[in-house]
């Protein structure tokens, strides 16, 4: 039909459009991070960049072979392992972009789906609520590029989809419990609305997510 011809050009526009952005994203991260820490340790160079609030950068390092692709070398099974223990406290202290990361690396590591997909899920509905404290919208969004270096977490998704739905709602309930967090990370800290609009549009996406979500735990479905 024409409505599913426009939605096929839609969707090879947007994948289309995915690529490019990585393709940027991954060009400027080698730019900056092959000088910057030649004589540092690998614990302090990670807690260098999460200081200093380079996701993009910290990203790579952790997972260079997803976010830079060919020209990223593979980490050892060691240096893997390590990178799990230094992400643990992180991801629990609601860092974000790691939660793709560490959700990639335990899949990985042999871990229960449910477990991946609590991170996975944690990590795209943190992203999705950031994404409203903007004031205006990324030229590279997160949300874009994270997806899209990890495509294995959406199969995972696909094949165990309440798992999913389950781990939206956890994440949507500590939300809500907690105070809304600064997506500085997400909008760039120059970039942030005030503080009451910020809520106020952080919150109406968050019933959003969770009118939607409560869909999907009634049907039993992720669709």
């Amino acid at each position: 039909t024409q409505i599913n011809l426009i939605t096929s050009k839609i969707f090879l526009c947007l994948h289309s459009l995915e690529k490019m952005l990585k393709s940027l994203f991954t060009i400027s991260t080698l730019l900056v991070l092959a000088p910057a820490f030649a004589d540092t340790s690998r614990q302090e160079m990670l807690d260098s960049l999460l200081n200093k609030g380079r996701y993009d950068l910290l990203v790579a390092q952790l997972a260079p072979e997803k976010v830079l692709g060919s020209k990223g070398k593979p980490l050892t099974s060691d240096v893997i392992e390590a990178d799990i223990k230094w992400m643990q406290p992180k991801v629990q202290a609601g860092e974000t972009p790691l939660m793709f990361v560490y959700a990639y690396r335990s899949l990985n590591q042999g871990a229960p789906a449910q477990e991946v997909l609590q991170w996975y899920a944690e990590g795209r509905t943190r992203t999705f609520l950031a994404a409203k404290s903007c004031r205006t919208s990324n030229t590279l969004p997160w949300s874009m590029i994270l997806d899209g270096s990890f495509p294995e977490l959406l199969k995972i998704r696909q094949q165990n989809g309440l798992d999913y739905v389950r781990g939206v709602d956890n994440a949507l309930q500590r939300f809500k419990s907690n105070a809304i967090p600064s997506a500085a990370w997400y909008c760039g800290s120059g970039n942030i609305l005030n503080e009451t609009d910020a809520n106020k549009l952080t919150k109406e996406r968050w019933e959003s997510l969770y009118a939607d979500n409560k869909r999907k735990l009634d049907s039993g479905k992720d669709e």
